[in-house]
Parts: C-alpha cells; structure tokens; sequence
C-alpha cells in the first residue's frame, strides 16, 4: 500500500525565494515557541506538581493572532502553516518524553533549528 506520493517542484527564483523565507518565518517561529517552552519548564520546575502549569500547543496557537499584530511581516503567512510548526514541536516533545518513559537514555529534547533548515508546508 502506498502511503505517501514524492512530487518534484520545479520552482522559478522568485518562487524559491518566497519558499525560503516562509521557511524562514517558519523556522523563526519553531525556535521562539521552542525558548517559550524551555523558559516554562526552567520556571515551573521550581514550583511543586500541583502548582505547575505547563504551557501548551493550544496556548502557544492561541497567541498567534497577536503575534501576527505585533510582527506584520507574518501577516502574509497563511495560520495554518504556523500552527503546523507548533504541531511539529509538540509531536517533537510527545515522542522525546514517549523514549524517556520507555528508559531510553539517549533521548534528547528537541533542539533549535539552524539557518539553512527547511520547513516543509505540511
């Protein structure tokens, strides 16, 4: 059963260009919500279990809106693509605590992405 379909695009240099800077915006947005949830967990670990309130993908979506008015050049970029780099960061989590439940000691949290990191649309 074939699940999944490899489509090769052959953008022209404008298209490329408006490509990489989504990725960037993208990326940009990957590593802000990513120091979100760092600072988070460096400031509630702190506290004691019952008193810790995490931050969260649907926390993290909902600000988005006023992301988009504090930072116009991410009005251009359609909501959905944001939310699926949220989604990927929490996917990235779920699976880095999923190995460190099951033992596994060399499970690292996910990290920052590079400059030359690409960003697929879905």
């Amino acid at each position: 059963m074939k699940l999944t379909q490899k489509i090769r695009i052959y953008p022209i240099k404008e298209q490329e260009q408006l490509l990489w800077i989504l990725s960037e915006k993208c990326r940009l947005i990957f590593n802000f919500v990513l120091a979100q949830r760092i600072q988070d967990w460096k400031d509630n670990k702190k506290k004691t279990k019952e008193q810790r309130n995490y931050i969260t993908y649907e926390d993290q979506s909902k600000s988005l809106p006023l992301l988009k008015e504090r930072y116009p050049e991410y009005k251009w970029v359609y909501s959905k693509v944001l939310q699926m780099t949220l989604e990927k960061l929490k996917r990235d989590y779920t699976s880095f605590f999923s190995k460190l439940k099951k033992g596994d000691t060399t499970a690292r949290p996910p990290g920052f992405k590079g400059k030359k990191y690409f960003f697929t649309l879905c």
